[in-house]
Order: structure tokens, then sequence, then C-alpha cells
């Protein structure tokens, strides 16, 4: 047989592969139910948006940690932002990690979480205890706490005012309160 030959009774042999069609069998049962897109919903995204005001001084070592209640699932993802600034009535919103810059050096306002729990906490390249109280106490954030199958198509995270207008939260969603207190002492590493 010829390469040309063999050419020639392949493509027959598809053509006619590809023409047989059969009734269509019964359908199969139906499958479990998908993530529910933007807007939350029963199983949907989850939505949840809190504040806390935090202390973080030389007492906790500039480092405090609350309780998630309820707990979130492992494979959800936890976004902090910290309120900057005001201009014209408008919060300004930073998410973390946030550097700054001072005459005594750098440090940085970070979070970490696990399923239990969220902890903020400021780090820095000198003594943090010659901070000022503008810089630890009473830093008010907002925690956003989302299903990572939430997160695709999602607009750009490290936006505030993107992420609660997407996932559906208006600023009076948003649950003022003073969470838990967790018993971690030290930054996850």
């Amino acid at each position: 047989m010829t390469q040309r030959s063999f050419i020639s009774a392949l493509l027959l042999g598809f053509v006619i592969l590809a023409g047989c069609r059969g009734e269509r069998g019964p359908a199969g049962p139906p499958g479990p139910a998908g993530p529910a897109g933007p807007g939350g919903g029963e199983g949907g995204l989850t939505r949840d948006v809190f504040e806390v005001t935090a202390q973080l001084t030389s007492q906790n070592e500039f480092f405090e940690a609350f309780v998630l209640d309820p707990p979130i699932e492992a494979e959800d993802v936890v976004l902090v932002y910290l309120l900057w600034d005001f201009s014209d009535g408008t919060d300004i919103w930073r998410p973390l990690p946030v550097t700054i810059f001072d005459n005594s050096g750098t440090f940085i306002y970070n979070f970490d979480f696990t399923t239990d729990d969220f902890a903020i906490f400021i780090e820095g390249d000198f003594d943090l205890a010659s901070l000022g109280p503008e810089w630890t106490e009473d830093q008010i954030f907002r925690i956003v706490v989302l299903e990572s199958a939430g997160m695709l198509g999602m607009p750009d995270e490290l936006d505030y005012r993107s992420v609660t207008e997407y996932i559906g939260v208006a600023e009076e969603d948003v649950v003022r309160l003073e969470p838990k207190r967790s018993g971690r002492k030290e930054k996850k590493k």
C-alpha cells in the first residue's frame, strides 16, 4: 500500500465514522450544583466583610489576632485593607501589606490567616516602640472573606471598592464588631 492509498483509506474511514449516528441514549443523572456566581446566595460566593479596630502597640508586640467565627473553609481567601485617609468624605482603603518609609526606617502593616483566625501586625527594620500612636493605635481595617471560586473573574483585588461591588456588599452591610481576640501570640511561619 502506497502512502497516498493509506492516507485516502484513513480519510475515508474517518468520514464514515464521523457520519455514524444512532439514537440518543437516556439522560444520565444530574451532576452536583456548581458554585453560584457573584452576588452570593445559598451555597454561593462567601461575602463576609467586617471591620476591626486594632491596637498594634508594644504591649502586644505590634500583633493582634482575631477569631473567625464561624471558621472559614480551607479554600477561602482573606483580603485585608487599612483605612488610610479620607478625601471629600470618602474613605481611602489600602490593601495589605502596606509599606511605610519613615525617617527611622521601613515598617510594614501585614496580615496572615488560618481557617480559625486572622492576625494583623506591624514589622519593621527598627525599634517599633518609636512609632507614634498615629501608626499604632485605633487602626481601622476591613476584612473581606471570599470563596476562592469567587475570585475567578473578579476585578482588581487590590481595590476595596471593586471587590465589595463585585460581591454585592454595600457600606451598610459591613459588620462592625469587636471580635473575640484569638489566643495566638505570633505570626504564622
